[in-house]
């Protein structure tokens, strides 16, 4: 069957059974983390029987089963720099490099509460030369995140946040959901956010 403009599907007069369903997505959209909050209001997809499928539920004889719902959406993108500030002046200069091997965590607000999504290791950037301690987040939901980064204990320390007039230079580890970790952010459906560095 084909959803209504509203979303909503039914499938009448079935026999009694076990079943599952397989729900194909729109063109730029991806599944939402399956049961996540309220089951009857939670996405059901799984890929248990496959992509895009609900694991196996049972209708019994007379039974309206309206909670196997499906959650999809647009993927967002979070990505950006670590830098090591060897000029200690809080800004990223032309020469300065980036630092490889560094975890960055991915946080999100996740009804009221802030949880881990994702950690990215830092590298070389893909298609370029030597553009090191790049971090890529490529496909989260839309919502409210911060970055976190697990510093290792080699006498790091991070560098002052919002120096200069350039935010494309400066570091945005402002330890305000704790220490080394960004402000909070919003992505919206479809949004690459590029802006995001620590030095």
């Amino acid at each position: 069957t084909t959803t209504n403009a509203n979303g909503a599907y039914e499938f009448e007069n079935i026999v009694a059974g076990n079943y599952f369903l397989r729900v194909m997505t729109p063109t730029n959209y991806v599944y939402s983390p399956a049961h996540v909050g309220d089951p009857l209001t939670d996405s059901d997809i799984t890929g248990t029987m496959g992509a895009g499928t609900t694991g196996f539920f049972q209708v019994v004889p007379g039974e309206d089963r309206m909670d196997i719902d499906a959650g999809m959406y647009i993927c967002s993108r979070v990505s950006g720099y670590l830098w090591y500030d060897y000029l200690m002046n809080d800004r990223k200069d032309n020469f300065e490099n980036g630092m490889n091997g560094l975890f960055v965590e991915l946080w999100r607000n996740v009804n009221g509460t802030f949880e881990k999504v994702a950690q990215a290791t830092t590298g070389r950037q893909p298609g370029t030369a030597s553009e090191d301690g790049y971090f890529n987040f490529p496909c989260v939901p839309p919502g409210e995140y911060y970055l976190r980064v697990d510093l290792p204990l080699i006498g790091l320390v991070r560098v002052r946040p919002n120096i200069g007039n350039d935010p494309t230079r400066d570091s945005d580890l402002t330890n305000a959901n704790g220490p080394m970790t960004t402000n909070t952010f919003n992505l919206s459906p479809g949004q690459h956010k590029s802006d995001l560095a620590g030095g």
